[in-house]
C-alpha cells in the first residue's frame, strides 16, 4: 500500500505526526505509522506518546 500524497504532504509541511487507516496491520515507518481500522479507537493513544 502506498501514501504518494500523504508523503508529498508530510515532506512539504514537515507534520509531527504522519498517520495512515487502512485495512493493512500495525506498521511503524519512518516517516509514517499505519493504524488499522480494526484498531482505530485506540488513535489517541498513539499520538499522546
Amino acid at each position: 500500500m502506498r501514501a504518494k500524497s500523504l508523503k508529498a504532504f508530510c515532506e512539504k509541511y514537515k507534520p509531527k505526526y504522519a498517520v495512515r487507516t487502512s485495512m493493512s496491520d500495525y506498521r511503524e515507518q519512518e516517516w509514517m505509522t499505519n493504524i488499522p481500522l480494526y484498531n482505530i479507537d485506540r488513535i489517541k493513544e498513539y499520538l499522546e506518546q
